[in-house]
């Protein structure tokens, strides 16, 4: 049985009566311990998707289950990491790591958390603000808030999209060294070809409007890839 399964989900956003499309008839499944990408042009609903994963927003219809049960945040641990990192800007970088924890959530025992922190190179951060952070500090303060909560899913949207070469490359293998330590299922949104091979065994290609998988790959090589997205790009409309 999949870990992981999604089967005909659809999502539509409404304002007034104004109702726009976002994702249509999305269906697939992912074994335990395995990190997928998604990837695809921008606009084709790969937030969106992680967006109904965690629970931020439901779906027009379909179905998600996750170790055999209706997904529910509530139940599974379900990280997400987004864009932005989801730092709160009034507590320091400890507090933030620990703010599952304080929440009532599920977490690893204090020997792991700083095995998780020590390994991100975070201990001598620990009493900092987000704003007295760096973007490859305040993501790393992000990965270890998430790691740190056991979870059954992990959502990772572009975490690395935001940094310079150097820290963006530091911060990937990092990232891969810890989840080498602590497997999880992962979803990581990329529109990084290289970055998407290097992470993950599968690839999802999401395009169109609204989004649809266009491909699915698995042990795949970034000129495959780079292959599918060149359709994708041309089928979304866009110019690759």
């Amino acid at each position: 049985m999949p870990y992981l399964e999604i089967n005909a989900l659809s999502l539509d956003y409404t304002s007034g009566k104004q109702i726009t499309p976002a994702l249509r008839d999305i269906s697939f499944s992912l074994e335990q311990g395995l990190i997928c990408a998604l990837t695809g042009p921008s606009g084709g609903g790969k937030s969106s998707l992680l967006n109904v994963l965690s629970g931020v927003i439901q779906p027009t219809s379909g179905s998600i289950t996750l170790a055999g049960e209706p997904i529910n945040p509530k139940r599974h641990q379900i990280a997400l990491v987004p864009q932005s990192y989801g730092l709160l800007p009034w507590k320091t970088a400890y507090e933030n790591i620990l703010l599952p924890e304080t929440l009532g959530r599920r977490s690893v025992s204090r020997e792991t958390r700083l095995e998780i922190i020590e390994s991100l190179g975070l201990q001598d951060l620990l009493q900092r603000y987000p704003h007295e952070l760096s973007g490859g500090q305040c993501q790393r303060v992000a990965l270890a808030r998430a790691f740190g909560m056991q979870p059954d899913l992990l959502l990772l949207d572009e975490p690395f999209s935001a940094l310079d070469v150097v820290t963006c490359e530091r911060s990937r293998q990092l990232f891969l060294d810890l989840w080498q330590r602590y497997p999880t299922t992962t979803l990581l949104v990329t529109h990084n070809p290289a970055e998407a091979t290097a992470l993950s065994s599968r690839a999802l290609v999401i395009g169109g409007k609204p989004g649809r998988i266009l491909c699915n790959l698995s042990d795949y090589e970034e000129s495959e890839l780079r292959q599918q997205l060149s359709k994708a790009y041309t089928y979304s409309g866009y110019e690759a």
